[in-house]
């Protein structure tokens, strides 16, 4: 994995990966509720 990149919900069964971008200043932060609401097989990668 890039280090640039921020997986929120590591998993190795996910089928789906959400690849989502922060806004211009924001960070992956952001996106750490999402992951919460987010079923087991969508992975969250910032």
């Amino acid at each position: 994995m890039d280090p640039w990149l921020r997986r929120w919900k590591p998993s190795s069964l996910a089928r789906v990966r959400l690849v989502a971008l922060p806004p211009a200043g924001g960070g992956a932060r952001l996106y750490q509720p999402l992951a919460a609401l987010l079923p087991g097989g969508v992975g969250l990668i910032t």
